[in-house]
């Protein structure tokens, strides 16, 4: 309640500094900051940690119905290190150790060490018990200090890593014995739509891939890149619906102005595109409303995107050629699979 009390000034640091610290569109800020109550709810919190049937095990033991006396006990110090792709990663993670009452350390981000911060001020201020803040620390250290990279490997328990594939090979290099490093990326996800949808069904996908294409600017792991569709007499349908769709989200939320690196990308893309297009191999659509894109190809394999509102549609004669493309070689970077 704390964090999204639009009379307190949490609320107000976040609006003010967040959009241009990770250059999201401010209402973007306000719809991320809405989910924090859900986040923290009691239903969320048991959800969490569900698959011990019990909950009370992290309290003292219980029997279990067949004789047997059961408890849980929490690993010891955890290490969270964050990744800035989302500004409510950290926060997801450290709930984590906090449900399984672990000792929690949490490594910012290098882009956004502002949220971490302003969420532990409003935690402090909430904790009036000293129940869970003295167990909790938040810090940030650049990923050149090996010195104190090794202090983590060799006096945690579990390191939970978020990061890229360097950061990742960079963990698991002399740790220590027991501690056990969780790695959750580099992942990609993508999306697939059958032939027999009707145009109904066709409409509620392509506004739900347009939302989660425009959210966080395809950052997040879980964000689609690719989308699979069938062949149909539906087909063109379904990518103008994804196109109009895209464009009414783009004045739902206007996209900041995109990063000069990231920009050269989605323009070399089109370029691509354009070309193959012209030679009646594929399509692209250029978004009006924002920097969207909209490259179609046939093909069944999954393609790099630029990010940044930026889809592949892969035109596909049946769903299961998708297992003869490249997703046979990416099958440890697979995050997420959205099927309509």
């Amino acid at each position: 309640e704390i964090m999204v009390d639009k009379s307190r000034p949490y609320y107000q640091q976040c609006l003010d500094k967040l959009p241009t610290l990770l250059n999201y569109a401010p209402k973007m800020v306000e719809t991320g900051l809405a989910m924090i109550p859900s986040l923290l709810s009691r239903k969320t919190m048991l959800e969490r940690i569900s698959h011990l049937g019990n909950h009370h095990l992290l309290d003292y033991p219980v029997y279990n119905g067949d004789g047997r006396l059961l408890r849980a006990i929490p690993s010891g110090v955890v290490c969270h290190i964050a990744a800035g792709n989302t500004f409510l990663g950290a926060i997801d993670s450290l709930l984590f150790g906090i449900t399984t009452k672990n000792i929690n350390i949490l490594k910012m981000s290098s882009s956004d060490r502002f949220f971490p911060i302003i969420f532990m001020e409003a935690l402090k201020e909430a904790d009036t018990e000293n129940i869970l803040f003295p167990y909790l620390t938040v810090t940030y250290w650049s990923q050149s200090n090996t010195e104190v990279i090794d202090i983590i490997k060799q006096n945690s328990d579990v390191i939970l890593l978020f990061g890229g594939e360097e950061a990742v090979k960079s963990f698991k290099k002399d740790i220590a014995p027991r501690c056990e490093v969780l790695a959750f990326g580099p992942k990609v996800s993508f999306g697939i739509v059958t032939a027999e949808q009707t145009v109904e069904e066709l409409a509620l996908a392509a506004k739900g891939f347009a939302t989660d294409i425009v959210f966080w600017e395809q950052r997040a792991c879980t964000a689609c890149q690719n989308i699979f569709i069938e062949q149909s007499d539906n087909t063109d349908l379904f990518i103008k619906m994804l196109f109009s769709e895209l464009e009414q989200t783009g004045l739902d939320y206007p996209q900041e102005e995109v990063v000069i690196d990231a920009a050269v990308e989605i323009r070399k893309q089109r370029e691509i595109a354009l070309w193959e297009q012209f030679n009646n191999n594929g399509q692209v659509l250029e978004g009006t409303t924002s920097n969207h894109t909209i490259i179609v190809k046939n093909s069944n394999n999954l393609s790099d995107s630029p990010l940044e509102r930026t889809v592949i549609v892969n035109i596909v004669d049946n769903w299961t050629s998708i297992l003869e493309g490249s997703v046979r070689l990416l099958k440890y970077y697979m995050s997420t699979i959205a099927i309509s």
